[in-house]
């Protein structure tokens, strides 16, 4: 069975790092005690929603003026 199917994942990206930004990676997936793409992945994932919360919020601050 692949990876794919395991995990169910359709859809892949690839992201280039430079040798300072890959050194975060590798700490992030250390501290976290993750393989690197999980820890992307997580770190990605809870950004977009709090991101998209902020997003909202100053969606409704702007038409409410």
């Amino acid at each position: 069975m692949s990876y794919k199917d395991r995990y169910n994942r359709k859809h892949s990206i690839t992201l280039c790092f430079n040798d300072e930004e890959f050194a975060q990676v590798e700490e992030l997936a250390s501290m976290l005690k993750k393989p690197r793409a999980t820890a992307v992945r997580d770190l990605i994932l809870n950004k977009d929603f709090k991101l998209k919360k902020e997003i909202y919020y100053q969606y409704d601050i702007n038409n409410k003026r």
